[in-house]
C-alpha cells in the first residue's frame, strides 16, 4: 500500500474474545472495506474469536476483484450476523458431550474433535487450509500444551515455536480443515477438550500435538508481526477484544477463587506486556497502524494529545458514551447466542473505534465518512439522544443472562 504513512501494505491482528470478539472485529473490518483498505491487507492473524473471523473473512475473500461493501454485507456480515444470532453453539457443544456421554461414557474418548465436528457443520464445512485464497496470508494461532509455546496454520504450513514447520505438500501430511484450525484456536480449556493434530513421522519429532486455545499464549494475535520486516513495512491494525483488567476481585470459594485469579493475572499480564510494546512502538514511530480496543471509546481516542494525533480533533460524538463502553467492556466472551441489538452495538463500536482512530493518527487514510445505516442505524444518536442510550443500557442489562433466551428491546423510532 502506497500512502500518505509511506506504507506498503496491511497486517491485522484480531484477538481473542469469543463471540464478542467476532462481532467487534467485523465492524473494524467493515470500516476498512469501506475507506478502501481491505483490498491492501497482506496479512491476517487471529486468536479464539478473533481466529474464527479472520477465516471466516478470507473464506469469503474475493477472487481477483476488488471488495465492495454489498459482496461484505452478503458474503460476511449478513451471513456471520446469522450464525451468531440464530444458533447457540455453546448448549450444542453442550448436547454434544453432556447428552452423549451421559448415554455412552466412552463418547468423549472415541470424539476427542467435537469443537471441529461443530465448526464444520455451522460455520466452514470440510473445506481444507491449503483451499483458502493463497492472498492475504493468515495466521490462525493456537498454544500446544506440550511446549507451552505457539503452533499456527497457515495456508501452506503448520509450524510449532518449538519443533518447527510442516508443510502440507510433504509427503504424509494430512491437511488440516479450517474449522480443526479454528476450533483449536479457540478450544478455552475445560468448556472444550484440547484438539489433536496429527503430524508426519519425522525422527526426534512427535507423531501428533494437542492444541488448545491461542488466547492463552498470545490473545492479542501480534506475535507474527513481531518479527523485522514489518517494522516500517507495513501499517499495522490491532483490533483488541479481551476483557479489561478487573480491580473489583473479591474471593468467592476458598483456594479455587485464588487459584483462578492467579491464572488470570498470568495471562493478563502476558497481554499487557505487548499492549505496552504496541503502544511505545506507534507512539515513537517505529511502526505506523492503529490500536482499537473494546474496553476504549472513541470519544477517548480523540481526546487523546500526547501520542502524535490530531491535536484539533478532542471530540467523536458518532461514538458510545464511557458508561456504555464500560458495560459492553463486560459482555460475556462466550460462543453462546448473542441477540442481534448486543450484534449492533458491538459491531457499532469496533466501526466507530477504527474510524476515530484513523480520523486521529491517519486523517490522510480516512478517505470518506462513516455510514450508519442497516443494523447500525440511529446508533449514532447513543451519546446524544437519551431514549437511544437508554435502549443500550436495556439490551447490556439483559446481556448478563446467561443461560435464558436474550429478547431485544424495541428501537426507538429513527
Amino acid at each position: 500500500m502506497t500512502s500518505a504513512d509511506g506504507n506498503s501494505g496491511l497486517a491485522i491482528a484480531f484477538s481473542g474474545g469469543g463471540f464478542r470478539a467476532t462481532l467487534f472485529h467485523l465492524g473494524v473490518a467493515r470500516r476498512l472495506l469501506e475507506l478502501g483498505l481491505l483490498d491492501r491487507t497482506e496479512f491476517i492473524s487471529g486468536t479464539s474469536g478473533g481466529a474464527i473471523f479472520a477465516a471466516y473473512l478470507l473464506s469469503k475473500w474475493p477472487k481477483e476483484v476488488a471488495w465492495t461493501a454489498a459482496h461484505f454485507e452478503r458474503e460476511v456480515q449478513r451471513s456471520l450476523l446469522e450464525a451468531i444470532t440464530k444458533r447457540n453453539f455453546r448448549m450444542s457443544f453442550l448436547w454434544r458431550t453432556v447428552g452423549w456421554a451421559a448415554i455412552f461414557p466412552l463418547y468423549l474418548i472415541l470424539h476427542p474433535n467435537l469443537a471441529e465436528q461443530l465448526f464444520m457443520k455451522e460455520i466452514f464445512g470440510n473445506q481444507g487450509m491449503d483451499a483458502l485464497p493463497k492472498r492475504p496470508q493468515i495466521f490462525l494461532n493456537t498454544t500446544e500444551l506440550r511446549t507451552g509455546t505457539s503452533f499456527r496454520f497457515t495456508q501452506s504450513k503448520m509450524s510449532s515455536y518449538w519443533d518447527g514447520p510442516v508443510n502440507y505438500a510433504d509427503p504424509g501430511v494430512k491437511v488440516p480443515t479450517v474449522a480443526a484450525a479454528v476450533a483449536a484456536s479457540a478450544a478455552f480449556p475445560i468448556m472444550f477438550r484440547d484438539q489433536k493434530i496429527s503430524l508426519p513421522n519425522r525422527d526426534g519429532h512427535p507423531s501428533s500435538v494437542r492444541l488448545v486455545d491461542g488466547g492463552i499464549y498470545d490473545n492479542l494475535a501480534v506475535e507474527p508481526f513481531l518479527k523485522r520486516e514489518f517494522d516500517r513495512k507495513h501499517f499495522i491494525v490491532i483490533s483488541d477484544a479481551g476483557y479489561p483488567a478487573d480491580h473489583t476481585w473479591r474471593p468467592r470459594l476458598p483456594y479455587v477463587s485464588e487459584f483462578a485469579r492467579l491464572r488470570n493475572i498470568g495471562l493478563a499480564q502476558a497481554d499487557n506486556i505487548r499492549r505496552r510494546w504496541i503502544f511505545e512502538s506507534l507512539s515513537i514511530g517505529h511502526r505506523r497502524g492503529c490500536f482499537v480496543r473494546l474496553s476504549s471509546s472513541a470519544r477517548a481516542i480523540a481526546k487523546l494529545q500526547d501520542a502524535g494525533g490530531d491535536p484539533n480533533m478532542t471530540d467523536y460524538p458518532e461514538g458510545l458514551p464511557e458508561e456504555v463502553v464500560k458495560d459492553l467492556a463486560k459482555v460475556r466472551t462466550d460462543l453462546d447466542r448473542f441477540s442481534e441489538s448486543e450484534a449492533a452495538l458491538i459491531s457499532f463500536h469496533g466501526y466507530t473505534l477504527m474510524d476515530a482512530c484513523l480520523l486521529k493518527f491517519h486523517a490522510a487514510l480516512r478517505s470518506a465518512p462513516p455510514r450508519f445505516d442497516g443494523i447500525w442505524a440511529g446508533l449514532n444518536r447513543i451519546g446524544s439522544d437519551q431514549g437511544w442510550r437508554n435502549w443500550a443500557e436495556r439490551v447490556l442489562a439483559a446481556s448478563g443472562s446467561r443461560w435464558g433466551r436474550r429478547t431485544d428491546p424495541v428501537r426507538p423510532a429513527i
